[in-house]
Order: structure tokens, then sequence, then C-alpha cells
């Protein structure tokens, strides 16, 4: 790989030059020599005769070790303090050009699409009023980057793989993190990313790992809370990335990461569970139904989300699922919201005015009389719709093969997602977009910190508007991609 340059050597990264780099990434694919480069951090950071990833787990729980601690968390919290003013204030566009053949080798499913909402969905994250209540400086800073960069492992090894790897995707994220932060973000604040970034998947509960030659290894979560700090920069992080789940891109998601056998770990039962393309969009119940039986993302497990997280940016995204599961499985939208009910009587209403609103667009998709020639323009519409939402690699070849399963699906199965394929073209896809530009303004950081010193909210205020031209740019490149299919 090309030798990386510090921020000394560096022109600050203007707007100009950051919306290139953003539709570079966004409209484009990988180069010859960035597959290379691809290949040669693979190479560096996973060893194949490393089995499971135990190794690298083993060195980087050694290395944060102290963070598992109050007092080991506190003290690299104050010497992380000391380190702000060192952070140029276009350090985010920085990392994000360093890490750019890893963003456009992300895989369907998690792709560079998602990779890239996490910025526009931390956005709407922090107009959370309780950040009006003052957040230390340091949670701050580490929950905006740990929440836009948490996700980029999954560029070199298998998102679901995870299951027969104790160094999963989450853990090898926080190496590659670290390695190409050097140079630009200082060595504790970079610690406390690297753990936070490891953290993200929120295995709350002590779990174990089979490795692929059948040893089993106990997995032991990160400490996200102790007695005298809170560790807001985990939650931060983990909200980022739970907030493009329950809505309509993650449906388009699922079905593309569905294409494939995989397991997936389900937070009730504790474990990873089998799914396969014809189970997952099949209509009979006995069959699965895994892609409309989605575990709806806000409930008890998430004791920190506040009622704005909740009702102001989940709720409005279940909103998506409530509509489209009322024209495909009106059951499942029924039961979806009675789910939200249990937690959250209010949300429950409103989703079920968002739904009675819609009756009418409802019922004409629902409907709808589809005949047999049909089916293959709408598998096209729902094609555009996955390279707007989930462009990657390899889309086109999953798309290959969805197309191939999806004519096994039964005749009536694939009328009824015929249906749902027009109507999120007609209804969800501009709902959805809507919803992401309306997250896009200035967070105003320097009026969310604690610090009372001006040179400190001055800072921050700059990497607000930074992060706020970070997301103007992603969405701008969306929508060109979204003009172009």
């Amino acid at each position: 790989m090309e030798q990386r340059q510090s921020p000394t050597q560096r022109p600050e990264i203007t707007s100009e030059h950051l919306s290139k780099v953003v539709a570079e990434i966004f409209l484009y694919g990988l180069t010859p020599k960035e597959r290379e480069d691809v290949k040669d951090v693979q190479t560096k950071i996973i060893d194949p005769s490393d089995l499971g990833g135990q190794k690298l787990e083993q060195d980087l729980r050694q290395e944060l070790s102290e963070l598992d601690t109050p007092e080991g968390y506190e003290e690299t919290k104050r010497l992380a303090r000391g380190e702000l003013r060192l952070l140029p204030p276009d350090f985010l566009e920085q990392i994000l050009e360093h890490f750019k053949e890893l963003v456009k080798n992300l895989p369907a499913g998690h792709s560079k699409g998602h990779f890239l909402r996490d910025t526009i969905n931390l956005l709407g994250i922090l107009r959370d009023p309780k950040f009006d209540e003052k957040i230390d400086e340091v949670e701050l800073l580490v929950g905006i980057v740990a929440g836009v960069f948490h996700d980029i492992g999954n560029s070199i090894v298998d998102r679901y793989k995870d299951k027969s790897r104790i160094g999963a995707h989450a853990e090898v994220g926080a190496v590659v993190f670290g390695k190409y932060a050097k140079g630009v973000i200082p060595p504790n604040l970079t610690k406390l990313i690297k753990y936070a970034i490891a953290a993200h998947t929120n295995y709350s509960r002590d779990g174990n790992v089979t490795l692929e030659n059948g040893i089993e290894l106990p997995r032991t979560p990160y400490i996200d809370e102790a007695e005298g700090d809170n560790r807001e920069s985990m939650q931060i992080a983990r909200q980022t990335d739970r907030l493009d789940l329950t809505n309509f891109a993650h449906v388009v998601r699922d079905i593309l990461v569905h294409v494939e056998p995989i397991q997936d770990f389900n937070r009730r039962k504790n474990s990873f569970i089998k799914y396969d393309f014809l189970s997952s969009l099949s209509f009979d119940a006995k069959k699965g139904m895994g892609v409309i039986n989605h575990e709806v993302t806000f409930d008890k497990f998430f004791s920190h989300d506040s009622k704005y997280f909740t009702q102001a940016l989940m709720v409005p995204g279940a909103g998506d699922l409530a509509l489209l599961y009322s024209v495909i499985a009106p059951d499942k939208a029924i039961e979806l919201i009675d789910d939200i009910e249990r937690n959250d009587p209010t949300s429950a209403a409103w989703l079920r005015e968002q739904v009675k609103s819609s009756e009418e667009s409802i019922s004409v998709a629902r409907n709808r009389f589809i005949m047999a020639s049909e089916i293959p323009g709408a598998v096209a519409t729902f094609k555009n719709i996955c390279r707007v939402v989930e462009p990657a690699e390899d889309l086109e070849s999953r798309l290959e093969s969805f197309e191939q399963q999806f004519q096994l699906l039964p005749t009536e199965d694939q009328k009824t997602w015929t249906r749902g394929f027009l109507f999120m073209a007609d209804v969800l896809m501009e709902r959805w977009m809507n919803r992401l530009d309306s997250f896009i303004q200035d967070p105003h950081l320097g009026s969310k910190i604690t610090s009372t010193d001006p040179a400190i909210q001055a800072q921050f205020e700059e990497h607000g508007r930074h992060l706020y031209n970070f997301a103007q740019q992603i969405m701008l490149s969306m929508k060109e991609l979204a003009a172009q299919v």
C-alpha cells in the first residue's frame, strides 16, 4: 500500500475535495490498485493460522484491558482530553480517505451505502434533547467516530462468520481503525474509539463461540457501564448502528444478505439462528418468514434509549415496516405494532395512525391484480432499489442469485412480493429518503459539551460543521445514484 501521510504533511481536505471522495466511493467500484490494497490490508490483519481470530481478540483485549475498570477508563479519558486540541478540524475526512478502498469493498448487506448512511443517522441522534444537558466532550467525540467507522471490519472479514470467530467483525474493525488512525488521531482517543468499535455489537450476556474446529470459547461482553461512568460513547455508536436496522432500508439489506445461507445472532435467544433465501421470503409461517419476522430493535434490552431516540427516530423507521407488512402480510403488521405496544403504547398508537392514514395506498397495493408477466418488471424495479440502498462490489452477483432463487418461490409468493416491490418504489423509497434528509442539520457540537473552555467549544463547533458537510455530501451522492438507476 502507498505510504500514508501524517496530518502535518497533508493539506486540509476542502468541501470540494470531500465531495469528490464521497462521490467516488458511492458511485464507483474498486480500481485494480485499490483491490490489491484491500488484499494487502486483509493479509496484514487476518492471519489464516489464527483460527477464529483468537490471537487477534486476545491482543486487542490485552491492549484495551485498562478500559475494563472504572479507574483505567477515567485515566484514559483524562489523557484523551488533553489530546483533543491535537485533532485537525478535518480528521473525519482524513480517516475516510485513508479508508476509501475498504469502504468501497464492503459487501451487500453491510455495504458502503449502509456505512455512509450511518453518518446521516448519527446527525439524527445528535439532535436528541438529552444532549442539551451536556455530554463529556471525550465521550461525544469517541461516540461520533465509532458511530461513523464501527462497521469497517466487514470489509475484510465475513460478517456472518461471527458465529465461529471470537475475533469477529467488531474486533477486526477496531484493529483496522487503530492502524489507519495513526498520525491523525492521538493514541488515547484512538484507544477509546477502538473499545467502542469492538463493543458496538452489544453482546450483553456471556455466551460461547464455537470455532470451525469445534472448540468452544467463552465470549465475554465489553464493559459498557461501571460504577461512576456511563460510557455514553458506546451507546452513541450502538444507536448509530441500530438506526439502520428497523426500517425500509433493512428489508432491502435483509433480502440481499439471505441470498446466501447464513447464521445470524438472535438477541432474544442469545444464540445464532440459521436462515436461507426460500425460508426467509416464504409467507408460510412454518418455513420461517425471516425477512418479515424481523426482530424489533427497540425494547427492554435497550434501557439507555431516550424517548426521543425511540419515538422520533426508531418508530418512524418501524412505520416503513408497518406499511410494507400491511401490503404483503397484514397479520405481521398487527403483530409488529402489538409487540411495540408492550413497551411503548404511545409509539404503537402513532404507528396505527400511520397505517390508517395510508389505507388507500395500502389497499390499492395489496389488492392489485398481478399477472405473471408483471413479475420480472417488479424484480427489475427492486434490483434498482438495491443499487441505491446497497451499492457494493458484490451487488450484481447477489442480484443475479436473487433473481434466480426468487423464481423458485411459489407463484403466489412471487406475486405478493411483486406488490411489495412496487409499493417500495411508489411509497417507501421517498419516505425513507425524506427522513434521512431531515436528519441533516448542523449539530452545533460546541453547545453540547461539558467543557466551558471557549477554545474547545469552538473546536467542537468546527467538528460539527465538518460532520454536517460530510453527511450533506453523502446525501447528494445517494440522490445522484438514485437519478442514475
